[in-house]
């Protein structure tokens, strides 16, 4: 009898094993990471949607794929305020969503992408169906609906190249006075990162010298700026950066996506 008892203990102990050893090699769920900062997309069709909290987002109709991540089809990633941003809640006049082909750039904070719009194209209703219908012949595709009635058809290629020659503004050339037409780039300007009353990251205008701290941009989320909090954390005394950012406008409000913040270590002169 003892010997029977033994054998089946045995015998659960050996089938326990196995079941054990087939968890271990099951194969791990693959993790989605998101996209890299500055991640560049081009004519990307989806849908710009609004949640109960007016935030804008964009619906990805494909994956977006790079090595360092992706975004998959169907997610919605947040649309940064921008003054392109302005012209599409504008075009979407009330509804709560609609169909575009958008080119811009991901960015990245806190292991989360936004979307950088900085063109876009509306859908109509019969080019969305059609881009679903692999099958159907080239020329009979409808072709999308022009944003402005004055916009050219513009491919990616031009669209990259507006961005290079966006207008660079230095910094003698900053002023509270200063009035947004389009987008520019603000290039080797100092100042400091801190946070405003309504707890939102700001870059203030520091000349080392002379008066313009009062004029002052909000910073969008991104890597350089997720960066520029950690060395600030990291130090006992505020820092100065030297920054490039694309400063924009959204509803009458600056904003700022840096591409870069360079500490600048004063060494007690311009305390």
């Amino acid at each position: 009898m003892k010997n029977t008892i033994s054998k089946i203990l045995v015998l659960v102990l050996i089938i326990a094993g196995a079941c054990a050893g087939q968890q271990r090699l099951r194969p791990l769920a693959p993790v989605t990471m998101p996209l890299p900062d500055g991640f560049v997309f081009s004519g990307t069709n989806g849908t710009a949607v609004k949640d109960s909290n007016d935030v804008w987002y964009f619906k990805f109709d494909s994956d977006l794929i790079s090595p360092q991540g992706s975004v998959k089809a169907g997610q919605k990633v947040q649309i940064l305020a921008s003054s392109t941003l302005e012209k599409i809640v504008a075009d979407v006049n009330g509804s709560d969503e609609k169909d575009y082909k958008i080119w811009g750039q991901i960015s990245r904070f806190e292991n989360k992408n936004y979307v950088f719009p900085v063109y876009f194209l509306l859908l109509s209703k019969s080019s969305v169906q059609d881009a679903n219908e692999p099958n159907q012949p080239q020329d009979e595709q409808v072709k999308p609906v022009v944003n402005e009635p004055n916009d050219p058809l513009a491919m990616p290629d031009e669209i990259l190249a507006k961005m290079k020659k966006r207008k660079v503004i230095r910094p003698q050339q900053v002023r509270e006075s200063l009035k947004l037409k389009n987008d520019f780039m603000l290039a080797d300007q100092f100042g400091l990162i801190e946070k405003d009353s309504a707890g939102n990251w700001r870059f203030f205008v520091d000349g080392l010298g002379w008066n313009s701290r009062e004029w002052s941009v909000q910073l969008l989320p991104c890597e350089a700026l997720e960066r520029a909090i950690k060395k600030e954390a990291s130090q006992p005394e505020r820092l100065r950066f030297n920054i490039a950012g694309i400063v924009t406008e959204f509803e009458g409000e600056k904003y700022m996506l840096l591409q870069r913040a360079v500490v600048q270590y004063g060494y007690g002169n311009f305390e």
